[in-house]
């Protein structure tokens, strides 16, 4: 799954987006997110 998320702040994504099960998911190839 690829989620695109167009933004001015993108620090405001990083934290939920690397402390979740959506964390677990980009590691295992499953889902990527682009900023």
């Amino acid at each position: 799954m690829d989620i695109a998320i167009l933004t001015l702040f993108p620090d405001m994504f990083t934290g939920p987006f690397s402390e979740s099960m959506l964390k677990r998911a980009q590691e295992r190839g499953l889902l990527s997110i682009h900023l």
